[in-house]
């Protein structure tokens, strides 16, 4: 399993919102469907994000919704992801 010790927060978001949609993004990039690379990226763009709070409680409140915040600046990403897998 992928770990980002320096950006817990971010991490931890960046894969709520992809299993949102049932996206294990360290299975993904086990099996080839994402590079590391490419996780990073999300990984990256979350850490820049302004909207960590919103985002945690929004994880907090979806209750399992299949889908991903419109406010989140991966959500293009995650979505295509989803449908590729």
């Amino acid at each position: 399993m992928i770990n980002y010790a320096q950006t817990p927060v971010a991490w931890a978001l960046t894969r709520g919102m992809a299993y949102m949609l049932k996206v294990d993004l360290g299975k993904a990039a086990m099996d080839g469907w994402l590079t590391r690379t490419e996780v990073d990226a999300l990984v990256a763009t979350c850490e820049a994000c302004p909207q960590k709070t919103a985002c945690s409680q929004w994880l907090k409140q979806a209750h399992g919704a299949p889908c991903v915040a419109v406010f989140c600046p991966n959500q293009q990403r995650i979505e295509a992801l989803a449908l590729r897998m």
